[in-house]
């Protein structure tokens, strides 16, 4: 397991939201990890709670935004930043059929015995922050 993938799994384990856990890993070696943590805090539980998109795929993308956002006003590196983005989501979909929260807890709620039923997102976690590992970093 990956440096980043282990601080995501610990923030998640630790009572972050799924949002945070991505995206702390990341951003606490560029800002200050409180900060870090408020600007990602809205985007759990599928943003503010609300079961839409996956916060841990919304961790991921302000995370890609650390590494390959636009300062300013840019249209190359927006265009680059928007192809990022499709495709991290395209892998997240293709790995997991969606990106609704609301439809991926419903999708864990189904299977037998779900490891850890009261937060079962962990394995979002990862997925995400191995995603933005493997595409950013050398670990």
């Amino acid at each position: 397991m990956s440096e980043y993938v282990q601080a995501g799994h610990d923030y998640f384990e630790s009572g972050h939201n799924c949002a945070q856990a991505v995206f702390l890993p990341f951003a606490k070696k560029q800002m200050d990890e409180k900060l870090a943590s408020k600007l990602s805090s809205g985007f759990g539980g599928g943003i503010g709670g609300m079961r839409m998109t996956c916060g841990a795929l919304c961790g991921a993308i302000m995370a890609a935004g650390l590494f390959a956002g636009q300062e300013g006003v840019n249209k190359e590196m927006q265009d680059r930043e928007r192809a990022l983005v499709v495709r991290l989501n395209d892998a997240f979909v293709a790995e997991f059929g969606t990106t609704e929260c609301k439809l991926l807890l419903q999708q864990d709620a189904d299977l037998p015995e779900p490891a850890d039923a009261s937060r079962p997102c962990g394995k979002y976690v990862r997925f995400c922050a191995g995603w933005i590992a493997s595409e950013f970093t050398d670990d």
